[in-house]
């Protein structure tokens, strides 16, 4: 889950980006075309609330996605299950389950 709100996240901003660079290039070409000062003043009032639109959206998806990639974290280290009583292997250092036998990393048998 934690992947998919990941690559949800930044394929959308990815996406939005692109669409505000796209929007503000042609809000460019159409505003050099407006001859009145109140078109001037309507069109930076119109790319105003497009910018707006624009993040709006992008806010609208990729907060979400943003909120369930920081819930969906590792579980802290203290909040994993109590492996029991342990013991230490002489030979590596390993810590190992009190009850085996042998240990697993290096082969050292205990004396029971």
């Amino acid at each position: 889950m934690k992947r998919l709100a990941k690559w949800v996240t930044v394929l959308w901003s990815l996406f939005c980006l692109a669409g505000i660079i796209y929007g503000l290039g042609r809000a460019g070409e159409k505003m050099a075309g407006l001859g009145t000062e109140a078109e001037k003043v309507g069109g930076a009032i119109g790319l105003g609330f497009g910018m707006f639109l624009w993040f709006f959206i992008w806010v609208a998806e990729a907060g979400p996605a943003l909120i369930v990639y920081l819930v969906t974290g590792r579980r802290p280290i203290s909040s994993l299950p109590d492996p029991g009583p342990t013991k230490t292997c002489p030979n590596c250092a390993e810590t190992l389950k009190a009850a085996a036998r042998q240990c697993r990393f290096c082969g050292h048998r205990f004396d029971s």
